[in-house]
């Protein structure tokens, strides 16, 4: 008995040369891309904060928390609104990449391990790979890319921004 029983729509994005994915129902909006307020003595990757409808929102550059080199953005940059999950509490954070691209069905069985070599990120941000034809799509563990420590000084740097 063949069929979709087991298959997780993931949300394409690009960074970089690399492509990667995440669970859909983990994003829960795109916007375009705008500039962040800077908050001083932050970690590199942390660019700011911006405003959307009221809601102050970290936003973090994808290139930089992910071990790349910073680069100017193009016209399809935008933002990844994504719920985090640490220590039984959820926030949102805004995930800055160069380009969204489309949702997929993936399949549980066409997920592979992660290959021990070759890889710039983190090996434990990534779930697995889905090879589709010429690409190769991460699978990312959002809950996992931000550690404790960095999740408290993103939390603390939102806190400061709202006195």
């Amino acid at each position: 008995m063949e069929g979709t029983q087991n298959a997780v729509s993931y949300f394409i994005f690009e960074v970089g040369e690399d492509t990667f994915s995440v669970p859909v129902l983990r994003v829960i909006n795109v916007l375009e891309w705008m500039k962040a307020t800077p908050i001083p003595e932050t970690p590199g990757y942390l660019e700011g904060i911006v405003n959307v409808r009221g809601e102050l929102l970290p936003l973090v550059d994808s290139r930089m928390k992910f071990g790349m080199e910073k680069t100017d953005l193009s016209g399809d940059a935008c933002i990844l609104v994504l719920d985090i999950h640490s220590d039984n509490e959820t926030f949102k954070i805004g995930l800055i990449v160069e380009k969204a691209r489309d949702v997929i069905e993936v399949d549980e069985n066409e997920i592979e391990k992660v290959p021990d070599m070759g890889l710039e990120l983190n090996p434990e941000y990534v779930n697995g790979v889905i090879n589709r034809g010429e690409e190769i799509i991460l699978l990312l563990d959002i809950d996992k890319i931000f550690s404790h420590k960095e999740i408290t000084e993103i939390k603390k740097a939102k806190e400061n921004q709202k006195d």
